[in-house]
């Protein structure tokens, strides 16, 4: 359900960008211009830097490089979050289930106790 809904996300999102690029070259304006031309001086910069630690000293293999280390450090972040879910949805799962180590400390009912001492699966054995 969440692909179905990233999808159709995009899908409108690209749509929209192409509709309103279209509007700007009909009407010959350009929304936002101040942001765009500063947000496009930062990644050219950036992509300076960038060329510098990369082994492509031509512009040739400059993109290949940059794909292969996008994807390559995307693809660490990804499994690091998926690593992550992964750990919290365990606690939570255990958390269900009633694994761990129950502590008995302070003042407790008799009902709590004897709950607590219940054996859940004594008919199994």
């Amino acid at each position: 359900m969440i692909a179905i809904f990233l999808f159709v996300f995009s899908f409108f999102a690209i749509i929209g960008m192409i509709s309103i690029k279209d509007w700007e070259i009909k009407a010959g304006k350009t929304i936002f211009a101040k942001i765009r031309f500063k947000a496009d001086i930062f990644i050219a910069k950036y992509l300076i830097i960038l060329k510098s630690y990369t082994q492509a000293n031509s512009g040739r293999y400059f993109s290949k490089e940059i794909i292969h280390y996008s994807a390559y450090y995307i693809s660490h972040i990804a499994l690091s979050c998926a690593r992550l879910a992964e750990r919290k949805l365990i606690k939570i799962i255990n958390f269900i289930k009633g694994r761990g180590i129950i502590k008995k400390k302070g003042q407790v009912s008799s009902y709590l106790k004897d709950v607590a001492d219940f054996d859940r699966y004594s008919d199994k054995k």
